[in-house]
């Protein structure tokens, strides 16, 4: 868990500063509209994308992509695990098809 924590700590530590160092020279340089101003900003878009995906990538790996089970739409009407911030206890026995869904 320790480990995750840490990876996780690092990666937004380094992709923060990746905002603002990105926005004035992006390392991709595109170079398919009139303007600078939008080649500028196609380009800063594009590195950030391909950033995200980045990250995305390795939350998937730390949690094995275990989160992927959650995208499944045939198993809409699984078992809710109880949080009881949200006020979903232990005692109820509901569905994410029955109560979440039509809300």
């Amino acid at each position: 868990m320790k480990k995750n924590l840490v990876i996780t700590l690092i990666v937004v530590g380094l992709l923060i500063p990746a905002f603002f160092i990105f926005r004035g020279n992006p390392p991709i340089k595109i170079d398919f509209f009139d303007t600078n101003y939008l080649n500028l900003t196609a380009g800063y878009e594009l590195t950030m994308l391909l950033l995200s995906f980045v990250v995305i990538l390795i939350t998937g790996l730390q949690t094995r992509f275990q989160s992927l089970k959650l995208l499944s739409i045939s198993k809409i009407d699984g078992e809710v695990r109880p949080e009881p911030w949200i006020g979903i206890t232990e005692k109820n026995k509901d569905s994410w098809k029955k109560n979440w869904v039509y809300l």
